[in-house]
């Protein structure tokens, strides 16, 4: 057998009850509301984001709401602006030159980020096919 229950919640300074339209309000004449405040990144790492969701972001300064229709964080509040999902960075890589027994040469050029930082740069090998960063690499900086 299932039951349901349900509850509105108030929170005030003068006692007073809930708005019937809402499941909660806040009512306060010196007090504001806080929502989670949130990096860019973190931001962008939560997984299946609710419709409507609000979040501040710490690194623009600004509101977003997440809008499943767009599948994007919209601004809201202070004028235009986006925070998309990030998606796979792209890269290019070179062929391979100078093969000898011990060393050969190649590289690479990052074309989009995916718009998530770059932390590091650098090649990774194996003999067989897609390699991993579990497997041989350089790290060659954090710079461009």
């Amino acid at each position: 057998m299932a039951s349901q229950v349900s509850a509105q919640v108030g929170i005030s300074t003068d006692y007073s009850q809930p708005d019937n339209s809402a499941m909660l309000d806040v009512k306060s004449s010196n007090k504001g509301l806080l929502v989670p405040r949130l990096t860019l990144t973190r931001i962008s790492s939560i997984i299946a984001p609710a419709n409507d969701l609000i979040v501040y972001c710490t690194s623009h300064k600004k509101f977003y709401a997440f809008l499943a229709s767009t599948n994007a964080w919209q601004e809201f509040m202070y004028g235009p602006g986006l925070i998309l999902p990030p998606s796979l960075p792209t890269v290019t890589t070179n062929t391979v030159t100078n093969i000898t027994t011990n060393n050969k040469t190649s590289g690479g050029n990052v074309i989009s980020d995916g718009g998530a930082p770059v932390t590091a740069y650098g090649v990774c090998w194996r003999t067989g096919v897609n390699p991993t960063l579990s497997d041989n690499l350089t790290t060659d900086g954090t710079e461009t």
